[in-house]
């Protein structure tokens, strides 16, 4: 069982990569870039009636359980569509949207239960866990594309989820944001999707 130390160690060393990476996305890997905007964030509700289907989304400010069973609560607290920095400031032009291609911002809240931790054979007092390692968040576009940071310009803003602490205690929340690069034209009709390593979550919408 790996211990606290070797567990912090490791999620620091995966947030100087995610620095040296500037975000959520692949590319250069010159020093971090803060080149989007997080909107405005709401105080997160729990909506357990709605199934957080792309049919039936979370709204901004609603929490559900990821999947039955699981130890995490998200809720999406904010969005911005059309986050970029503007360009008169200082931001470098290689790390300016591309033609075409905006950078949509989600803020995310996630809370862990230990207690679900422990049903799926672990100790959270001891391994703890990241919220950043644990899921995947992408953009859904309306015709089913995801666009996770893997392509197109790498965006960041201030307060990356990537760069949320480790969670070691019961009800434990990170909050960050996910920075991504989407066409443009897919930008209008999109959700945000959520899942774990089964490819099982929760679908939400942008307002």
């Amino acid at each position: 069982m790996q211990t606290r130390r070797t567990i912090a160690l490791s999620l620091l060393g995966l947030m100087a990569l995610a620095l040296g990476l500037a975000g959520c996305s692949g590319g250069s890997t010159d020093d971090a870039v803060v080149n989007a905007l997080a909107g405005t964030a709401v105080v997160a509700t729990p909506a357990p009636t709605v199934a957080g289907t792309t049919s039936d989304p979370l709204h901004p400010g609603q929490s559900h359980i990821l999947v039955e069973g699981s130890a995490w609560t998200v809720a999406l607290l904010a969005t911005n569509l059309d986050s970029a920095v503007p360009t008169e400031t200082a931001v470098p032009a290689d790390r300016r949207p591309a033609e075409d291609e905006t950078f949509v911002v989600a803020t995310f809240s996630l809370t862990i239960s230990a207690a679900a931790v422990t049903a799926q054979g672990g100790d959270l007092a001891s391994e703890g866990t990241s919220a950043w390692q644990s899921l995947t968040y992408s953009y859904v576009a309306a015709d089913g594309t995801e666009y996770s940071g893997s392509s197109g310009t790498p965006c960041a803003t201030a307060t990356p989820l990537v760069m949320a602490e480790p969670l070691w205690a019961d009800g434990d929340t990170a909050t960050g944001d996910v920075c991504v690069a989407v066409p443009s034209d897919q930008v209008a009709g999109g959700q945000w999707r959520v899942v774990n390593g089964q490819d099982a979550g929760l679908s939400f919408a942008t307002s």
